[in-house]
């Protein structure tokens, strides 16, 4: 499955001002945030941060004849 994994302003201000009360350096941006965030190998970090994510395309599988199939299948949650 292919899609992508991002953070909402919201959630990456507030983890901001959370590191910065505990005299931490704040993140630069959410995009590098996110991607960094799934590569971690400790799995509790992404576990704390609030992730959010959306599936966008199936790439091998069941064969569709249409694209919207695939969205379909997407939201039965495959």
């Amino acid at each position: 499955m292919r899609g992508e994994v991002f953070i909402l302003k919201k959630e990456f201000t507030a983890l901001n001002r959370q590191l910065e009360k505990n005299g931490k350096a704040p993140y630069a941006n959410p995009r590098n945030l996110a991607a960094g965030t799934i590569r971690q190998l400790d799995s509790k970090i992404p576990a704390e941060r609030k992730l959010d994510s959306f599936a966008y395309d199936i790439v091998i599988g069941k064969e569709f004849t249409r694209h919207s199939e695939e969205h379909e299948q997407l939201k039965s949650g495959i």
